[in-house]
């Protein structure tokens, strides 16, 4: 997990956006980033994550059964105890699906702060669950190495 720490208004959502993201989409074989989105973009956070698993499904011209994959993602936030595997077993089919088997795919939220500063807080915290609960289930763990260095 990277988290861009600054002042609001310093340029945090610009640099992920205009500048990592790019930089990542051309390493195709060992990156995927999903469209960068904001917990509030949709009715949850969950369904920001989701529309963009389908907006990036959209970006590599790519079929999905939008309705599928909603009832997954779904139903691995409510299961109990979590599916801590059905985020990373979409990511996975994502990647396959558009050519990069071994690619990481990149979760960009924006504003991340919005998952606990809602005047409801359970969608954050349960989309933090599930994102938190894939993480731990994740085999490789991402270090700062393994980001492209700039200029690179």
């Amino acid at each position: 997990m990277v988290v861009p720490v600054g002042a609001s208004g310093s340029g945090k959502s610009s640099l992920v956006r205009a500048s990592l993201i790019p930089r990542l989409k051309r390493d195709e074989k060992n990156w995927l980033p999903l469209r960068p989105f904001r917990p509030q973009d949709g009715e949850s956070p969950l369904d920001a994550l989701t529309s963009a698993i389908v907006g990036t499904y959209e970006d590599q011209d790519l079929p999905c059964d939008n309705t599928r994959l909603c009832t997954r993602v779904r139903e691995a936030a409510e299961s109990t105890p979590i599916d801590s595997k059905e985020l990373l077993k979409i990511s996975r089919e994502l990647a396959s699906a558009a050519g990069g088997r071994e690619a990481t795919v990149l979760i960009t939220v924006d504003q991340a702060e919005e998952l606990l500063n809602s005047e409801s807080p359970e969608p954050g915290k349960k989309f933090l669950q599930i994102y938190l609960a894939q993480s731990a289930a994740q085999q490789r763990l991402l270090s700062p190495l393994d980001l492209p260095r700039c200029g690179a």
